[in-house]
């Protein structure tokens, strides 16, 4: 497809983009509320690693965990199916 092919679908698909963010919202407003009670809970010299953030993440630490999951079978076996939060030290 070319660029002015995918301009069209982008433009079509973008028209109805906003209302579908609108039925969104609550579930994005709770989600964040959530996130927020499950982090009051950490130190305050805690350092979370969102692994999308491209902010300050360490994406070494990332990548040395997810080598280690796909190399590791028992580190697997106990991080299949859960969702884990990496922290880098405290410097």
């Amino acid at each position: 497809m070319n660029q002015e092919g995918l301009n069209t679908v982008f433009d079509k698909q973008a028209a109805g983009y906003e209302a579908q963010q609108q039925k969104l919202a609550p579930v994005h407003d709770g989600l964040y509320f959530q996130l927020e009670w499950i982090f009051s809970s950490l130190p305050a010299t805690a350092r979370v690693l969102y692994i999308f953030d491209p902010g300050t993440t360490s994406r070494e630490n990332v990548a040395d965990f997810m080598a280690n999951l796909a190399t590791n079978p028992d580190l697997w076996a106990v991080w299949k199916g859960k969702m884990p939060v990496i922290y880098n030290d405290a410097e």
